[in-house]
């Protein structure tokens, strides 16, 4: 399968660090394919916690207004198809195959090009785009910003979500450092928007915005979200836009997801939307309340069984676990919870573990079958009540708590998914 042939190209999502990239490979491979992204509009979002759920939002706006979107995401949660996107439908198998294909034919070819993975991954969305005559382009960063594959754009709008400890061997080992790649997604006189309140962050970000004569839109001073209501279903609020030549509000925007953390995500994509409101004359304020209304952004929070409740969530850094817990302490305060949690070793597995068994949840720790994953034992972390290093062993320690607790939370890794999809198959519900 064609699919396979690009394991041979270096994928800098399987490993903790990596040294010398840049961007010259990709810029070069677009060039042989006559810069397809030269053509295209975009919306580019880095960030380190709520990215996907922008993007997800953003897009289903855009197609509620009217437009034929392109949607790249990464990392995918089941098929690699997930990543690229028109009008929310995933690149078909076939599709996907001729056009790795055509690209590594490129490459080959060439005799000088040297792409990574996600270099190959990108100039395909980008060509697939263009030759479906997509008119706006929502391309989510796979890690970092300045030396991300997808850097090669130039947007309508820069997106920088919430920064947070993440991906620390390879963007930096404090705040300050991962914003500087994160904000190297600004571009020259493109207008920025971010949710970040973080003084170390924000000021990378500020700094950037001036050297790139780039207007900068920030939550809580040049947009806020108020008169926040909670409802069985999620939240209902008001956005205020304070435009440099004029004030908008949006009054009820519904959003039906109850992570708190979406009504930030939202309002940053709303203002993102009214930051280049002239260049998007399809968009109004009835285009933007549908389409948070019914956005489906999956593996976010997602309820995957309702007898028992058994829910799933990518959290994998301290940021997104704590929102999680804010969620199960408002939502779920007085159910039995068990999680089942696996964590990358490149990721803060202490601290994270520490703040899960704050829940006072009983905790299952289950062994990807991942050279990335942490592998703790119970004698080291006495945190954790058991230790699955199976599906067939991990459905059975399921089978066994069924009674004993109300909801079981997957968490701590995107590539959890498919093992929580599986167990939920075969539990004896």
């Amino acid at each position: 399968m064609s699919i396979n042939r690009l394991n041979r190209f270096i994928n800098n999502e399987n490993i903790t660090e990596y040294k010398n990239y840049t961007l010259s490979n990709i810029i070069a491979l677009l060039k042989a394919i006559g810069n397809p992204h030269e053509k295209l509009k975009f919306f580019h979002i880095a960030g380190t916690n709520g990215k996907g759920s922008v993007s997800y939002m953003l897009n289903n706006i855009l197609i509620n207004s009217g437009y034929k979107t392109g949607l790249f995401i990464s990392p995918h949660l089941v098929r690699i198809n997930e990543r690229i996107q028109i009008n929310s439908v995933e690149i078909s198998d076939n599709t996907l195959n001729q056009y790795i294909e055509e690209i590594i034919d490129v490459i080959d070819n060439s005799g000088n090009l040297f792409p990574t993975y996600f270099d190959i991954l990108t100039v395909i969305g980008l060509k697939y785009f263009f030759e479906n005559s997509v008119e706006i382009c929502i391309m989510e960063t796979g890690m970092g910003g300045r030396l991300d594959s997808t850097n090669v754009i130039t947007p309508l709008c820069s997106i920088i979500t919430d920064i947070s400890m993440d991906h620390v061997n390879i963007l930096g080992s404090d705040i300050r450092e991962i914003a500087i790649e994160k904000s190297g997604i600004i571009k020259h006189n493109i207008p920025v928007v971010t949710s970040n309140s973080d003084n170390s962050a924000i000021e990378i970000i500020r700094k950037k915005c001036v050297e790139s004569d780039s207007t900068l839109f920030q939550l809580n001073k040049d947009f806020i979200a108020e008169d926040v209501v909670n409802t069985d279903n999620g939240y209902i609020y008001n956005l205020k836009f304070f435009h440099p030549s004029e004030k908008i509000e949006i009054l009820k925007i519904t959003i039906n997801l109850i992570v708190s953390a979406q009504i930030k995500n939202s309002s940053i994509v709303i203002a993102s939307l009214l930051a280049v409101a002239e260049k998007l004359n399809k968009v109004n304020h009835e285009s933007i309340r549908r389409g948070i209304l019914n956005v489906n952004i999956p593996g976010r929070f997602e309820i995957l069984s309702v007898t028992p409740l058994i829910i799933f969530d990518p959290a994998h850094n301290t940021g997104a676990i704590k929102v999680i817990m804010d969620t199960l302490n408002l939502r779920y305060r007085k159910i039995k919870l068990c999680l089942i949690i696996s964590i990358m070793k490149d990721k803060e597995y202490d601290t994270i573990i520490k703040l899960l068994t704050d829940s006072g949840a009983f905790i299952i720790y289950y062994e990807l079958d991942d050279n990335r994953v942490y592998r703790p034992s119970i004698n080291r972390n006495l945190l954790i009540q058991t230790i699955a290093s199976n599906t067939d062993s991990l459905v059975k320690i399921l089978n066994n708590k069924l009674k004993d607790f109300d909801l079981f939370l997957f968490t701590g890794s995107f590539r959890l998914y498919e093992t929580a999809i599986e167990c939920k198959k075969r539990l004896k519900l």
